[in-house]
């Protein structure tokens, strides 16, 4: 049969969608002597199976033939470093079956709350990268982003989508759709993979970078990490009060009362829930700033997840201190500045 005698019979075979057609397209896809009528036969069969119609299973193959395997992974995937409120970016390139330009699926997630939003565009190859270096100019210089294995990132996507499930919340409008494309992740992560790269002894025994908290939130990618300020609206006035008095006070006691004042929100905010959130998003971010190549500030982050992870008292985790404390500080500033304003 010739080549053009090939290509009529793959359209009709397209054209009667059924499971006898989608088998002898497979026959033509394995056996066509011409590479470019075994790709169309492929791409033939490829638009039958997204219509629902595959060909039936053979009684028996060859032991030395294994069966074609389904490929969903994605070309390639990043993922973001956490901001202050959970969210994290994921972007995955699917590549086009047909062989155009694969599509880029951008999507927010939030630890708490699930997937957030999403758009898919098309995209050229030879821009890919171009346009994921402007999300970083886009979103300044708190965001970080990476290459993560694809099949992670399917995971990541899954995880979040239940978290939706979990909580009755709606994913958004036509990312269902979407998911076939994706596909489903192969294995589970537990533990995050960024302990595939550094061991957690390493991390405790390097002393080449800051251990100090409020170290880590002078670094960009960590600047915007505050609680809700509605979260410890309740301890504000203990800790505004804890530096005044009557009587002239030393700055340790005010430092001591402040403290008292600290563990007691900490005690509070800090569940178990809140702790394990934060060091899953301090292992996350630790991991994406590795693989960035910033070793420093990613051990900075790794070491605090490290100190949460442990099952010392939670008011004892000098992260939690800080984190806590810098929030308390900016509900003070804001409660200042409303005080203020309705002064003029």
């Amino acid at each position: 049969m010739t080549d053009s005698t090939l290509e009529e019979r793959i359209q009709t075979l397209l054209a009667e969608a059924t499971p006898e057609a989608a088998s002898a397209l497979r026959d033509i896809a394995d056996a066509a002597a011409d590479k470019e009528t075994r790709k169309t036969a492929r791409r033939a069969l490829y638009r039958l199976s997204q219509s629902g119609v595959v060909p039936p299973e053979p009684t028996a193959r060859p032991a030395t033939v294994a069966a074609p395997a389904r490929v969903t992974e994605p070309a390639r995937v990043f993922a973001s470093a956490f901001d202050g409120a959970g969210n994290r970016m994921l972007v995955f390139a699917l590549p086009d079956p047909d062989g155009g330009s694969p599509v880029l699926f951008q999507g927010l997630i939030n630890d708490e709350t699930g997937v957030k939003d999403f758009l898919d565009m098309r995209v050229p190859r030879r821009h890919v990268e171009t346009l994921l270096a402007t999300y970083e100019r886009r979103f300044g210089p708190e965001m970080a982003l990476a290459e993560i294995e694809a099949d992670y990132g399917r995971w990541l996507l899954a995880q979040a989508r239940e978290i939706n499930r979990r909580l009755g919340i709606a994913t958004p409008s036509g990312f269902l759709s979407w998911l076939p494309r994706i596909g489903e992740p192969e294995q589970d992560y537990a533990e995050s993979p960024v302990w595939q790269r550094v061991t957690r002894e390493e991390v405790r025994a390097d002393l080449s970078y800051p251990r100090d908290p409020q170290a880590l939130f002078e670094l960009p990618w960590f600047s915007t990490w505050f609680l809700l300020v509605e979260e410890v609206f309740s301890w504000l006035q203990d800790w505004e009060q804890a530096g005044q008095s009557l009587v002239v006070l030393s700055d340790a006691v005010k430092e001591e009362r402040r403290q008292r004042v600290l563990t007691g929100a900490v005690q509070a905010r800090f569940t178990p829930e809140v702790r394990e959130r934060y060091w899953r998003r301090l292992e996350g971010s630790g991991d994406i700033l590795l693989r960035r190549g910033e070793a420093q500030a990613a051990r900075q982050a790794l070491y605090h997840a490290l100190s949460l992870a442990d099952n010392g008292p939670v008011e004892q985790v000098p992260f939690a201190r800080a984190l806590i404390e810098r929030t308390l500080a900016a509900a003070q500033a804001m409660a200042e500045e409303r005080r203020k304003s309705q002064l003029r």
